[in-house]
């Protein structure tokens, strides 16, 4: 009987302390777990891939209103031209080194016959706008202080104070017997005229009514333009 006590309660204490070393050992276990997960944390953030640049933005082409314009040609110069070049959104200010520089060309035809292109527009004094002219040939100047802004005919013709649309030009109107027909490089384009964009080299012709004998389809540009 004390035999079978005795062995029991030798049983009971080898039992007791197994349990608490299994304690301990769990105890450790989370400790070491618990020390070890901002570690692994911080290793994971370190390794973690960057998200990817986003695309680089085109320019989009501006959108401007006509002018209200509707006089008869020849076109004249109107007098507030910087008042016009801002309501096209161009910039004006002191003349400047610019970012970029380059030019067109324009030809207005009506009824078989060369109107003019004002001179001096987009320029009072000497303050200009990105967009101008200085003579009568029709050569569009541009120059812009950013390299990624792109320009339209109908900011042009905003300055100009003349309506530009697929069926008016200025007081001229498309009828039964007039059309108005638009030409880049002396190939014939549709849709709005205004929308036609201003690049370097770009011969452009709006032809209202009977067409020239010849449409242009280049220009001699002077050299460095």
């Amino acid at each position: 009987m004390d035999l079978i006590e005795s062995a029991g309660s030798g049983a009971s204490s080898s039992a007791g302390q197994s349990g608490r070393v299994g304690a301990r050992a769990t105890n450790l276990s989370l400790a070491l777990v618990a020390f070890l997960c901002p570690a692994l944390s911080a290793c994971t953030s370190t390794t973690s891939t960057a998200a990817p640049a986003p695309p680089a933005r085109v320019a989009r082409l501006p959108t401007v209103r006509p002018a209200f314009g509707t006089s008869l040609p020849p076109w004249r110069r109107p007098i507030n031209v910087l008042g016009g070049a801002d309501a096209a959104g161009l910039r004006t200010g002191p003349e400047q080194s610019p970012a970029r520089r380059f030019a067109c060309h324009l030809d207005v035809f009506v009824d078989g016959k060369r109107t003019p292109v004002a001179a001096g527009l987009g320029v009072d004094g000497d303050y200009v706008s990105e967009l101008r002219t200085s003579d009568t040939t029709g050569t569009l100047e541009v120059e812009s202080s950013g390299a990624g802004e792109r320009y339209v005919l109908g900011q042009l013709f905003i300055e100009w104070d003349v309506r530009l649309g697929p069926a008016y030009l200025g007081g001229l109107t498309v009828d039964a017997t007039h059309n108005l027909t638009a030409f880049v490089n002396g190939t014939e384009v549709s849709g709005d005229p205004a929308r036609i964009e201003l690049v370097p080299h770009r011969e452009i012709a709006l032809v209202y009514g009977t067409p020239p004998s010849k449409i242009p389809n280049t220009y001699g540009f002077p050299a460095g333009s």
